[in-house]
């Protein structure tokens, strides 16, 4: 199989060698890379100007984009090696990572990334609070003093996170994230997507009877129908595909989104060329599942 340099590259980092069944794959897993190249090549010539324009969010909202990117690309590597279970859970997170940077990033974004913030440490100690007490009650050895440890490093990561808000420019403490994915997935007019995807999704990660279901509906249809567990193996293939792609399409969506937020004039097309070819991709893969 010839790759190009990039696709190369990955494979070797990830020490992966993938049958070429899944030489379309790593066509779009190029693609992937290449929205993300086009961010970095752009910021490498603005970041100086965002950084004097006082602009304080790109950097951080970059990371949480770059989050995103690790999850899409490690749904690649599940699905060249087999781990097709994990490709499920992966573009899960992922669709949820690309649901909070958009979010984030489609307006007021300072008092959004405050407000994501924020809510992670009220919900983080109220965690540490809920453990005291299961401790205290079941009177367990030393697990006060694991609280105790727990919230000193919390109320540490706090300030620290406090002081770089603080130098930014960003407001730190603001209430008001909308508190569950369905409300952040409606408030960015993507509810179709959660219904039709990130709900089935969750069903692996909650490990629910969902996939046991489909083993034993397998094992009884082949006593009756030859190849059974063939056809079901190619529509397993077809959903991982059918998910991941999804997944691409919104990271695609959050890149979009950040290269318009910072004005990156010379990613903005590149990135949107890449995300017509995934969106086509899409199409040719949901365009075979009548043909299973």
């Amino acid at each position: 199989m010839n790759n190009t340099p990039v696709i190369s590259d990955f494979l070797a980092t990830h020490n992966l060698n993938p049958p070429d069944v899944f030489r379309e794959d790593l066509e779009a897993l190029s693609l992937v890379i290449d929205i993300r190249s086009a961010i970095e090549e752009d910021l490498s010539l603005l970041a100086s100007d965002l950084l004097q324009s006082g602009e304080p969010t790109w950097a951080i909202t970059r990371s949480m984009l770059d989050r995103l990117y690790d999850h899409v690309v490690g749904g690649f590597v599940c699905l060249f090696t087999g781990t097709w279970s994990s490709v499920e859970i992966i573009c899960r997170a992922s669709l949820e990572a690309s649901v909070n940077v958009t979010y984030v990033l489609e307006a007021d974004t300072p008092n959004r990334l405050s407000q994501y913030v924020s809510h992670y440490f009220v919900q983080a100690s109220k965690a540490i609070d809920r453990y005291e007490q299961l401790v205290t009650r079941d009177a367990i050895k030393g697990g006060p003093d694991w609280a105790t440890k727990a919230r000193d490093l919390l109320e540490t990561r706090q300030k620290i996170v406090e002081g770089v808000f603080d130098h930014e420019g960003i407001p730190f403490g603001k209430g008001g994230w909308r508190k569950t994915i369905i409300e952040r997935f409606k408030a960015l007019d993507r509810e179709f997507e959660y219904r039709e995807i990130y709900a089935s999704l969750s069903s692996q990660v909650h490990n629910d009877a969902d996939a046991l279901i489909d083993y034993i509906m397998v094992t009884v249809t082949e006593k009756h129908l030859a190849g059974a567990t063939d056809n079901a193996g190619r529509e397993v293939l077809f959903w991982m595909r059918h998910f991941l792609y999804r997944s691409l399409a919104l990271y695609s969506d959050a890149a979009k989104s950040y290269a318009a937020k910072y004005q990156l004039s010379e990613a903005e097309p590149i990135i949107e060329d890449k995300r017509q070819a995934i969106l086509a991709a899409l199409r040719r893969i949901d365009d075979g599942y009548p043909l299973l």
